[in-house]
């Protein structure tokens, strides 16, 4: 999860919210079960789909996870989603938001606060492969050299720790779910690819040191007993037809087609060119 999403509830106002029916039936399914592990019950935490090509997912309280639809659209496995779900359930279960932002209110100075946001947009940013991380790195490194250095450490030594935390949470309610922490582990390898290069200091990183973490997460995951647990092909099927259908609604004729040829006769490239055409 992302650090300005985390700690900047005000955000989540303006972010593009979508409400589809089919897409949040198949993001609840997902999530419930997850959510059971965690002991959050029933209609505690709901799931909202974010209108983005980000690959990115954040929590800003203890009753929403946020998705991009992105996430959907790259996430080639229910697995995989399962897998982002299951770590933004940690953020909740761990009360990582509301840590964060009692930080934030204690911080000394309005300029501290914005200095935060600031390495909070150039985390979001790389770490979902976005231009805005790069631009915005340069806020974070102004704040290096800032006389604030001892807080702000401190601050983003919390947020590493809060993710090593929440690969581990979500890896166990996947296990108790009898499910695979493949797809959590193929996830965050490739956003870990993604951030390479994009940090001169590490504590500039909210996430733990990406090698580090990747090798704590693979450990877990594979010694799991479930580790060859693959999705059912029903769920499978859904996680297909959702994509095209977001791929549709989003993106040119001509690029659906190029992705869902005529030759395509599979249900979801027929649902995918069908959307398409009634876009237009």
């Amino acid at each position: 999860s992302m650090l300005v999403g985390s700690v900047a509830p005000a955000a989540a106002q303006g972010v593009p919210l979508i409400r589809d029916t089919e897409i949040e039936n198949l993001l609840n399914d997902y999530a419930r079960p997850v959510f059971r592990a965690a002991g959050l019950g029933t209609g505690r935490v709901a799931m909202r789909i974010v209108r983005s090509d980000a690959f990115n997912a954040f929590v800003v309280d203890g009753r929403n996870v946020f998705i991009h639809t992105g996430t959907l659209t790259q996430a080639e496995t229910p697995n995989q989603v399962i897998g982002v779900i299951a770590h933004e359930t940690g953020h909740i279960a761990g009360a990582h938001p509301a840590i964060l932002r009692n930080d934030l209110k204690t911080a000394q100075s309005q300029q501290l606060l914005l200095m935060l946001l600031g390495i909070g947009l150039a985390v979001g940013g790389a770490m979902s492969g976005g231009e805005s991380g790069r631009e915005m790195t340069g806020v974070g490194q102004g704040v290096m050299m800032g006389g604030e250095t001892m807080v702000v450490r401190s601050f983003l030594l919390k947020r590493r720790s809060q993710e090593a935390a929440a690969d581990q949470a979500g890896f166990e309610y996947l296990t108790t779910t009898k499910q695979s922490g493949r797809g959590m582990l193929e996830t965050f390898e490739r956003l870990a690819r993604s951030n390479i290069g994009s940090y001169g200091d590490p504590y500039m990183q909210s996430h733990p040191t990406e090698a580090t973490r990747m090798r704590q997460l693979r450990t877990l995951v594979e010694n799991s007993p479930y580790f060859d647990v693959r999705d059912p092909p029903e769920l499978q099927m859904r996680h297909d037809l959702v994509r095209a259908k977001l791929f549709g609604f989003t993106r040119g004729n001509a690029e659906v087609f190029r992705r869902y040829p005529p030759s395509n006769t599979s249900l979801p490239a027929r649902y995918a060119r069908a959307i398409a055409r009634n876009c237009t």
